[in-house]
């Protein structure tokens, strides 16, 4: 869960999501999506499937990178989850960078 806290935008400036990861092995693939608002309160809502989403369900090999607005939208959080669900017995490891930042 990236949380932005106390930040506060004027009222020209938008707020941008970006993201790069890798995976190992990098012939691997995971499902990779960015959902709006906090985890606990996905998982409150009837299902994870349901959720608002950025990005839902995407399969990426070897890893990726990308920007995306309107992240924030509900309570000023969103959630990046990668599934490894469709190959759990093949470990996989996820290394990531996550930056925030106003635009205007």
């Amino acid at each position: 869960v990236h949380v932005l806290g106390d930040a506060i935008l004027e009222a020209n400036e938008s707020l941008v999501l970006r993201w790069k990861f890798d995976l190992t092995p990098t012939d691997a693939d995971i499902v990779f999506s960015i959902l709006k608002g906090r985890w606990e309160d996905v998982k409150k809502s009837s299902q994870l499937k349901s959720a608002d989403a950025i990005i839902r369900g995407r399969t990426v090999l070897g890893g990726a990178a990308g920007e995306a607005t309107g992240a924030f939208a509900v309570k000023n959080a969103c959630t990046l989850v990668w599934s490894n669900e469709k190959s759990w017995v093949r470990p996989k490891t996820v290394k990531y960078t996550v930056e925030a930042f106003a635009v205007m």
